[in-house]
This record gives structure tokens, C-alpha cells and sequence, in this order.
């Protein structure tokens, strides 16, 4: 009891700029409030409004006064459309029109561009004309009833579609339908048993013809599609209107403006801590994906006590690992002392006890309600509020399915069976095991703060690409019920999730970052389903290849190559970034090689095969693998590699080498989780380690 912990804020009475009375209304309120600036500055309401000229924009269809900073991002094509047009009206918003028209980001032109099959901002009438005029046709007919869905009928008759364009197997319509719906180009042989069962065997052969006509048509149509000078500049602009509207706000010095009051005087921000506050006040939604130990966790507690203090959220939840409870409510009183948290340890929230938290919860003025995930997953919504998400969820379709006519009618039974398995699946993940009388809308939550979002990950996500669907946990889909909820109730922010893993396994995960995060971004470009958002900004290969178990047979794979232009889709997923991952050598018989999201491994052979050898490649650069010497291209980019390794007849690694295939004559040193990885170019020679020399592959053995 020696100082004070929590030291009074002054509070300022008036100011001599109209910056800083800004400054004052946005710490005060979130937002542009003209009466407290007048009172700042102490002049009337529209002497303050003429002052702010620059600082602040009237939005032309709300009326609202806006920061600039705010105004001047975001999707600003629409914001000058709607300027533009009330400017028509009144030329006070012509001021509006020229500050948005200098920060519209420059037009891409036809070579910054890459048009695929499938892409969203391509019609179906344009896919038409394309397939009618490469087999010289009039009869192919072209639907697109979903996203990601694509029907192809006619044009099946003739050489060019069963030989210079596709094969008899599989004719070119088949073939583009495939390449649109992101689907592997599969040709199997029936064949009879002994037994007389029959079954499907894969015809290597002919699955590759396809797959190589299916790489020319889309070769062809990037071509063509910008060959007509009228077409290319139709879709130059839809595209741009899509994909090139979004300008990203700075939130560099953004937070500067906050007083912070209530906050322990022992503890003080530092500047990127107080940028992620002033996201989480100005975004409907942030994402807090810093690395380990940059200090997320205050973050989190300082955006909600600053948006409850300000009157722009009431009840926050704050969902927590389960381990960490105990933690959390510890350092949120540390930062500050005089909050009022409602926490519970796991004891506190068993089955016959969680009841009586939540009417705690629902009862009292909270700074903010923590609940571990576990407990956040019991609090169930209304059965009329689950019902109302599963029916958005299938609404579209049904719409799709009633106007299906004439031509169309043949897709409805592709429809139909989709919709079936949309109604079974989300039935399936939202009935569990729930609390009796116990309600999420009865705690009056209204912001929820999710630590550890990558725990949520697995939300259910329908795809033709086998590897990027996924099937769906009853955890991620509970979390996406209570977010929509949310918005439904027209709440302007819903949501912060923090992690330092955002991205960790697949890229679907990015997808579904973006589907909690800005599910609107997603939803007004056109992409938001997988299939479409990938075939917009993805390339799929498919190519045969060993299976994991050896024994001479092979698969067809189907994976992501790469990403054609994404810089489009960064910001929709605002604040999702990439991960550097470190490298390790894992289990004897499983040796994977993981580096910043993008893997391609291949597992060793299993006992049978020991002794063999297995390749892996990665496509990386050598800033990620933590070389001893940093050798990269001029331009910053790395080789590609080849990591060999063995395994002896008990199963131990016994070789790692990597190998760099690029104008490189040096050693690279990379050393992994188990074992340190020492190759270069030429003979392997027994020798010290040395920079600059090579290594005997027996030093590799694991320690």
C-alpha cells in the first residue's frame, strides 16, 4: 500500500485544434460526435463542421459523420458510386468524390490479370461462348445455378471434342465441367473378378490424356477470353469492381489517441498493442494473429473494457482455453484492477452449476463474462434460432432449385441431392448435447473474443477438391451459429480472434478465417463458397504419383499449385497473414517436411520397404528454413529443394540431405527439430563441418 495503483485520468475540457478535438471524440465515443467537438473547440455546431473540413466526410446515405481514415478505406468503389450520385444532388459531397476518387486503387489491366474456368467473375454465358467456339458448335450450354457449381451440356459430338480437345473417354464439355467445379479428372476400367464381382480399377493412360486436355482448354481460354477487345474490357472492370475496391486503413499510429483510463499504472502499451485496440474499436471484426509473446492477451482485454467504456458493446464474452481460466482473469485484473469480470474455474461450471452461472452472467453489469470453450459450446441457442440458421443456410439453394425451368431442370436433381446433404449435415452438427433452460441469447452477450481461434479451425466446408473440404466439428459450427446470430440482430461489431497460428495446416483455413471474420467481403465479391473463392484465386494440379504405402501402386492427387493474384483476397481476410513454420524431421516412418504453409511431402515406405528412399520437395525460401548462411536469388526468393531421405532396416533415419536445384555452389546448413539437414551441390565428402564445405551424410544421424 505504498502508490496507487490506478491513477484518475484528467479529463480535458477543451482543446485548440480541430484534430485533437477528434482526437477527444474518438476516445470519448468511438466515433464523430459534433456536439462534443463544438464544446471542445467552443464554437457552434457548424463554425465545428466547416473546421473539420478534411478530418471528417458526411456519408452521402447515411448522414453520419465519419473519421477519414475510416471513410478513405475500405471498399471505396462503392463508397464513390454512392458519392457520385448524391453529389448529382448536392455539391457539398463533391468534396467526398475527389477524396475517394485519389485513393481508388489504379484499374489492373489484362496482364496483371489471370482468367480460369470457374472463376466467379467470368458468366456462364461467356464460358458458353467459349466452349461454341472452340468446338465449332452452337449446341453447348453453359449453367452456373451455385456457386461452385457448373452444368455443361451438348458440344459431346465430333473430333474436336473427342480428340483435339478431349478424348472418347472423356469429351471436352466433360472435361471443362470438371475444371470449373475444381473436380480430379478421373477414368476407370470395369473389370470382372474371378468371383464375377465387379470392380473400378484406374486407366493411368487415359486419366492422363484427360488431364492434359483439360490443361490446354484452360490455356486456350486464358487466351481467348481477352482476344475480343469489347469482352476484355467487360471483364477487366467486373473484375476490378470485385477484387480491386478494398483499400487497407493504417493503424500504425492509430491508437495514440487513447487515454485508457482504468488501466494500471504499472502497465503501459507499446505501440502495436494500442494499433490492435484501435482495430478491434473501428472493425466489425479483427484479427489479432501476432507471433507468440507479443502480448495478445491484453489486447483482447483492452479492446473490450474500451469499447464497453465508450458505449460501443455491453456484455462481452471472452472464450478461453480450458487450462487457461485461471490465468486470464489473473493478468485482466493485473491490467485492470478495478474491472469487474465474471469468471469461473472448472469446477464452477459443471453440468448442475452452469445454469446458475449463466443467470449470474445474464443478472449483473459485467466488464466481460470469460467462459472456457467447453462451457461457451454447452450454452445452446434457441431451437427457433438454430432452426433460423439452418434454413439461411439452405434458402439460396431452394431459391435456385424453385427457379429451375426448362433447360435448367436437368441441373435440379444435382441440386436436390446438395440440398439434402447440406439439411442432413447441419442438422447433424447443431443437435448435441445441450444445457436444459439454458439460453445464449438469455446472457445478453453481444460481443464475443475468441483466444485461440485456430481451435476452430474445422468449420464445415463442402469442396470437390478432396484434401481442402472439410467434414466439420460440432465446436466450430457452434461458434459459427452464435456469429451469425449476432449479426442477425444487426450488431455493427461481432467478433476478435486471436492466434498465432491463423493459418496451420491447409489452405482452406484461410477460408474459413475469412467465413468467421467477413463473411459480407466474401459474400458481395461472389466468393463465398470454397469451390468459387478457389477457382477465383487458386491453381489445382492433378498428377499421378506413388501412394504413401508404396507397393507400385499410384493415385491421382489433386492439389493446390499455387495462387493466381491473390492479393485481392488479403484484404477480405484482414489481419490473416502467413506463418513461418519451423522445420522438423517427425516419426521414423512418417518423415514430413512442413515450411510456411506450403508442403508437399511425401511419406516413407512402412516396414515393408525400409531401406528405401522417399523425396521430398518443398518451394520455399531459404529465410524460412533458418540457414547458417542466407543464400537467396537476387529478387529474394528462394531455390526449390530436394530433401532425401533414408531410413535403415529397424526403421531410424539414417540420411537427410537437401538438395538445391538453382545457380547456387554453396553449403546450406539447415538444422530441423531432430536432426541437422547438411547438402550442396556435388559429391558428399567426409569432412568437418565447415562453412563452405561439404558433409558426409553419417554425420546426419539422429542425436
Amino acid at each position: 500500500m505504498t502508490r496507487r495503483v490506478v491513477t484518475p485520468r484528467t479529463e480535458i475540457q477543451g482543446v485548440e485544434t480541430p484534430a485533437d478535438a477528434v482526437a477527444v471524440s474518438l476516445d470519448r465515443t468511438g466515433r464523430i460526435e459534433l456536439p462534443l467537438i463544438a464544446d471542445m473547440l467552443g464554437m457552434s455546431e457548424d463554425a465545428a463542421r466547416g473546421a473539420l473540413t478534411g478530418l471528417v466526410f458526411t456519408d452521402p446515405v447515411t448522414d453520419e459523420l465519419v473519421h477519414a481514415p475510416a471513410y478513405l478505406s475500405g471498399d471505396v468503389r462503392t463508397k464513390l458510386d454512392a458519392a457520385t450520385e448524391r453529389a448529382a444532388d448536392d455539391p457539398a459531397f463533391q468534396a467526398n468524390v475527389d477524396a475517394l476518387t485519389e485513393v481508388v486503387p489504379e484499374p489492373l489491366g489484362v496482364q496483371e490479370i489471370s482468367a480460369r474456368m470457374g472463376a466467379v467473375w467470368i458468366s456462364a454465358e461467356v464460358h458458353a461462348q467459349f466452349l461454341n467456339e472452340l468446338l465449332r458448335t452452337s449446341d453447348v450450354r453453359v449453367e452456373n445455378p451455385l456457386p461452385g457449381m457448373w452444368e455443361v451440356r451438348g458440344g459431346r459430338a465430333g473430333l474436336l471434342a473427342t480428340s483435339e480437345w478431349g478424348t472418347e473417354r472423356r469429351p471436352a464439355p466433360d472435361i471443362a465441367q470438371a475444371v470449373m467445379e475444381q473436380k480430379t479428372l478421373l477414368v476407370y476400367d470395369e473389370i470382372e473378378d474371378v468371383g464375377g464381382k465387379t470392380r473400378r480399377v484406374l486407366n493411368p493412360l487415359e486419366t492422363t490424356a484427360a488431364q492434359e486436355k483439360a490443361d490446354a482448354i484452360q490455356e486456350r481460354f486464358a487466351e481467348w477470353v481477352f482476344e475480343d477487345p469489347e469482352r476484355a474490357r467487360t471483364l477487366v472492370a467486373e473484375y476490378n469492381r470485385r477484387f480491386n475496391s478494398i483499400v487497407l486503413r493504417d493503424y500504425t499510429d492509430a491508437g495514440e489517441y487513447l487515454t485508457l483510463p482504468g488501466m494500471a499504472e504499472n502497465f503501459v502499451p507499446r505501440p502495436h498493442q494500442r494499433s490492435a485496440v484501435a482495430r478491434m474499436i473501428a472493425e466489425p471484426s479483427a484479427g489479432l494473429f501476432h507471433e507468440v509473446g507479443a502480448g495478445k492477451t491484453a489486447e483482447m482485454i483492452m479492446g473490450v473494457m474500451e469499447m464497453r467504456r465508450m458505449g460501443l458493446i455491453s456484455k462481452p464474452v471472452i472464450v478461453i482455453p480450458n487450462h487457461m481460466l485461471e490465468q486470464f482473469s489473473r493478468e485482466w485484473l493485473q491490467i485492470y484492477p478495478q474491472a469487474r469480470i465474471l469468471a469461473a474455474s472448472s469446477k464452477d461450471l459443471t453440468t448442475d452449476k452452469r445454469r446458475l452461472f449463466v443467470a449470474r452472467a445474464s443478472a449483473s453489469d459485467w466488464d466481460g463474462v470469460l467462459l472456457t470453450q467447453g462451457a461457451f459450446e454447452k450454452i445452446p441457442l434457441r431451437e427457433d434460432t438454430q432452426q433460423t440458421y439452418i434454413q439461411a443456410q439452405v434458402d439460396e439453394m431452394r431459391q435456385v432449385l424453385a427457379n429451375a425451368e426448362g433447360e435448367k431442370q436437368r441441373s435440379v436433381k444435382r441440386i436436390q441431392r446438395r440440398l439434402l446433404q447440406l439439411e442432413n449435415k447441419v442438422k447433424a452438427r447443431v443437435d448435441s448435447d445441450r444445457d436444459v433452460g439454458v439460453c445464449f441469447e438469455d446472457t445478453g452477450i453481444d460481443y464475443v473474443v475468441v483466444d485461440e481461434m485456430h481451435m476452430y479451425k474445422n468449420l464445415a466446408t463442402d469442396s470437390n477438391i478432396q484434401d481442402a473440404a472439410i467434414e466439420g466439428s460440432n465446436r466450430a459450427s457452434d461458434l459459427h451459429m452464435k456469429l451469425e446470430y449476432l449479426r442477425s440482430l444487426g450488431r455493427e461489431r461481432v467478433v476478435t480472434g486471436a492466434t498465432a497460428t491463423p493459418i496451420s495446416n491447409s489452405v482452406t483455413e484461410a477460408f474459413v478465417m475469412q467465413k468467421y471474420l467477413r463473411p459480407d467481403l466474401l459474400e458481395a465479391a461472389g466468393i463465398g463458397a470454397f469451390d468459387a473463392w478457389a477457382a477465383t484465386f487458386g491453381q489445382t494440379v492433378t498428377q499421378m504419383e506413388m501412394a504413401p504405402t508404396a507397393n507400385n501402386t499410384f493415385r491421382m492427387k489433386t492439389r493446390f499449385a499455387k495462387f493466381q493474384r491473390s492479393e485481392p483476397w488479403h484484404p477480405r481476410g484482414r489481419g490473416l497473414r502467413g506463418r513461418r513454420a519451423r522445420t522438423a524431421t517427425p516419426a521414423p516412418c512418417r518423415a514430413q517436411a512442413r515450411v510456411g504453409g506450403l508442403v508437399d511431402f511425401a511419406q516413407e515406405a512402412d516396414r515393408r520397404c525400409l531401406g528405401q528412399q522417399a523425396l521430398v520437395r518443398l518451394q520455399v525460401a531459404p529465410r524460412d528454413l533458418g540457414f547458417h548462411q542466407a543464400l537467396q536469388e537476387p529478387d529474394g526468393h528462394g531455390p526449390v529443394f530436394g530433401l532425401l531421405l533414408q531410413v535403415d532396416r529397424r526403421g531410424q533415419q539414417v540420411g537427410g540431405v537437401l538438395h538445391p536445384f538453382g545457380p547456387h555452389d554453396q553449403v546450406l546448413v539447415v538444422r530441423s527439430g531432430l536432426v541437422p539437414l547438411l547438402a550442396g551441390l556435388g559429391q558428399r565428402q567426409r569432412r568437418v563441418v565447415r562453412p563452405g564445405q561439404l558433409v558426409h551424410h553419417d554425420l546426419l544421424r539422429d542425436p
